[in-house]
Parts: structure tokens; sequence; C-alpha cells
């Protein structure tokens, strides 16, 4: 009896740290890039592949995307700043062959820097895996 009552014990601990742990990125609440202090010139965001869209193309490549950066969050469109670092899956990319990694969506998770002095994107990347699974 007391055999199955501790099998019983470890099992409900298992399964609490594992509901825990499946939960708890959703338990961090994201905000919205205005509301931070102002003296933060960039903020990193990471979001998923649906809340990122391109908005609009210049000379052919894209220009500004539409980015959704937290559950209470607008849509908002951020110009791609021209000296933005790129890559995908630890590569980097050229602007040209930006928009075709955008669309195919090979990718489940997209990590961001956001210059609020200048409504920017300085750097996008977008991998297979989040680097804290790596």
């Amino acid at each position: 009896m007391k055999i199955i009552s501790f099998v019983l014990f470890l099992f409900s601990i298992s399964h609490t740290s594992i509901s825990w742990s499946e939960t708890a990125e959703f338990a961090i609440e994201k905000v919205d890039p205005d509301s931070i202090d102002p003296s933060m010139p960039s903020v990193i965001y990471h979001i998923a592949p649906k809340d990122l869209a391109i908005a609009s193309y210049r000379q052919g490549v894209p220009s500004h995307f539409s980015l959704v950066l937290c559950r209470r969050c607008q849509k908002k469109t951020y110009k791609l700043n021209p000296k933005a670092q790129l890559s995908t899956n630890q590569e980097s990319i050229n602007k040209s062959d930006l928009a075709l990694v955008v669309m195919r969506k090979e990718y489940n998770h997209i990590t961001l820097t956001i210059n609020r002095s200048t409504q920017s994107i300085d750097f996008l990347t977008l991998d297979s895996v989040k680097k804290s699974e790596i």
C-alpha cells in the first residue's frame, strides 16, 4: 500500500511540474513598447509566426512589417531598418530572400528588436526553435 501511495505521489508531482512548465511561458504578459520606460531605446520581442506579416515592399524587398507584439496589443506597422540584421535558423539571410522566407512560414519562433526612437526593426531572426530550447 505504501508503494502505491508513493508512486501516486510521484506521478502527481511530475504531472504538476509538466503542467506548470507548459503554461509558464504564457503566464508572462508581454507589453506594448509604447508603454515601456522611454529611457529604454530598444525592446526585444519573441513572437509567433502568425503575429508577423509583410505590410509593404520597397524596390522588391520587404520594407515594413505588421506586428502583433502582445495579446492586448493592436497590430502596428514598423519599418525594417536598412541595416537590420536578418537571420533564419542561425544563418544570415539577404533582404532579397527575406520575403520568401517570411511567406514560407518554415519557422516557429521570431525574435526581433524594435528601435523605439526610429520605430524600426533593427534585428529579425526566424528560427525553428527558441534559442532557450537549443
